[in-house]
């Protein structure tokens, strides 16, 4: 296994995911959603492009790319870095939300999950199996409609820091992409690298 899987790699394409401990839930208002977007944009924006989310009650993912920005660092320090930067982003939000549910004690399970995308078909998929989650997790009986992922935003025009037009283009258009994910799709050739 390359050890791009081990460690945060500029140019390199990502699926992050973490979720609650153990009978916690992340989300328990709809102002958790937007404020936990913020503080995710507020810590990881400068290093990360986002394509696509997905936040359920318990968990999230992320499929992103990692900026090749000026750090000038070896490798691992790059790593250390944006692994940093994740926990910081952990630990605010789980510090506000503690606060104002008079919660205490540790909300993510740690440490968060991160798999090395390794081909344009593991990306088309995965970008599929990120927005149907919800479905295949009964929260909702159709994941097009769900409104915390980033399915319905992807087709919008309005600006948005998602990296849209380019996560468009490994679909072959706006059309392509609607058609990919009204279909049933065939996860089981990538199942062995998806979480549930």
């Amino acid at each position: 296994m390359s050890e791009k899987s081990d460690i945060f790699v500029p140019g390199s394409y990502y699926h992050v995911y973490n979720r609650a401990v153990t009978g916690s839930k992340l989300f328990l208002e709809d102002k958790n959603h937007l404020f936990f977007l913020q503080k995710y944009d507020k810590y990881l924006s400068d290093f990360l492009d986002t394509y696509c989310y997905c936040l359920l009650p318990n968990h999230f993912h992320l499929l992103v790319r990692i900026k090749e920005n000026n750090l000038n660092k070896n490798q691992n320090d790059y790593d250390q870095r944006i692994s940093q930067q994740f926990r910081k982003f952990f630990i605010s939000y789980a510090m506000s939300f503690n606060n104002l549910y008079d919660r205490k004690g540790t909300l993510f399970q740690r440490p968060f999950k991160r798999k090395w995308i390794d081909s344009k078909e593991y990306l088309v998929y995965l970008v599929y199996y990120i927005h149907s989650n919800p479905e295949r997790h009964r929260i909702t009986e159709d994941f097009k409609t769900y409104k915390l992922s980033s399915y319905k935003k992807i087709q919008g025009t309005y600006p948005s820091k998602l990296k849209r037009k380019e996560l468009l283009e490994w679909f072959g258009g706006l059309k392509e992409y609607v058609r990919f994910h009204e279909e049933i799709q065939n996860i089981d050739r990538i199942k062995h690298l998806m979480i549930d």
